[in-house]
């Protein structure tokens, strides 16, 4: 049981990182000159998967054992809600990393 819940989260920590790679990508490919873009949309896109990663080590400390702990459907979720908690920090104003994208993104787009 215990290996095939590492091998669970294994899967989704590496599906969490092809997404948030992919989404990067994504981003890149369409900020390039004269591409016309919601910067807005983008920078805050960006903020929010940037705050899932960085909130991911933090969840996976939180124990899902115990009668309302979660167990294994906890620990496959979480990836899902750490996602949204960034998206949720992010539309409420972050820590103003989509700030620093938005004005390097229009100064891109202004060459």
């Amino acid at each position: 049981m215990t290996d095939a819940l590492s091998h669970m989260n294994a899967t989704l920590d590496l599906a969490r990182i092809q997404k948030g790679q992919s989404a990067a990508e994504d981003i890149t490919r369409r900020f390039q000159p004269g591409a016309n873009v919601d910067v807005d949309k983008a920078a805050t896109k960006f903020e929010s998967m940037f705050l899932a990663q960085m909130l991911a080590p933090m969840m996976d400390t939180i124990p899902t054992d115990g009668p309302f702990g979660g167990g294994p459907g906890g620990e496959m979720f979480r990836s899902m809600l750490t996602e949204e908690l960034g998206k949720e920090m992010a539309k409420a104003g972050g820590i103003g990393i989509a700030d620093m994208i938005r004005q390097e993104l229009l100064a891109l787009q202004e060459r």
